[in-house]
């Protein structure tokens, strides 16, 4: 295996007109999306360095969308990882870094985890942005892919597995029954309000 090359690389403090969102971006945010990006930013700060610009071009080749949603914010200024790039170089680093985004995978038994937990604290399941829909695409994406897993004879040990299933019911009142029934019974449950 060869050494890991280390790109060439500063981060610098730039004015926000000094920067701009690539022209041959091929990904696209919604509107809706750059708003929750910037609601995102008010709850939590700007607690990364998200643009990855180009020192040749001012090139935005990572972090677009975050570019977006500070503008609509109105910041002035931001912090920025330079890199020393081709023009063809920013091209194969701006499409190979949004492929990369989406073969990641999400793990449904952590992540329903995670959202219950929020659930119980009373966080909505959209201050996480997702809607219902989401949560039920994503369960059946994920077992669709476990399904496939097991055909394909994937050995995919990966711990201790952990069961579980979704009941959907139309009140709080019915929620608050079944919870009181099935742990009356000995199962662990947790409540999730979506």
């Amino acid at each position: 295996m060869s050494e890991l090359e280390i790109a060439t690389a500063e981060t610098t403090r730039v004015k926000m007109t000094e920067i701009h969102e690539h022209e041959a971006n091929p990904r696209h945010h919604s509107r809706v999306q750059i708003e929750e990006l910037a609601q995102s930013l008010r709850d939590h700060g700007y607690a990364s360095i998200s643009l990855t610009v180009s020192r040749a071009t001012g090139n935005i080749v990572k972090g677009n969308g975050m570019y977006s949603a500070l503008t609509l914010l109105g910041c002035k200024e931001v912090d920025v990882v330079y890199m020393d790039m081709t023009p063809l170089e920013e091209l194969q680093f701006l499409i190979r870094d949004n492929r990369l985004s989406e073969l990641s995978t999400w793990d449904m038994p952590v992540l329903n985890a995670n959202l219950a937990t929020l659930g119980d604290e009373g966080y909505e399941l959209e201050d996480m942005g997702f809607e219902l829909e989401d949560i039920e695409q994503l369960e059946s994406d994920y077992a669709k892919g476990q399904a496939d897993n097991r055909a394909n004879g994937a050995d995919l040990d990966l711990g201790e597995s952990l069961y579980e299933v979704v009941i959907s019911v139309d009140n709080e009142t019915e929620q608050r029954k079944l919870y009181e029934r099935f742990t009356s019974e000995g199962l662990e449950c947790r409540v999730l309000t979506l």
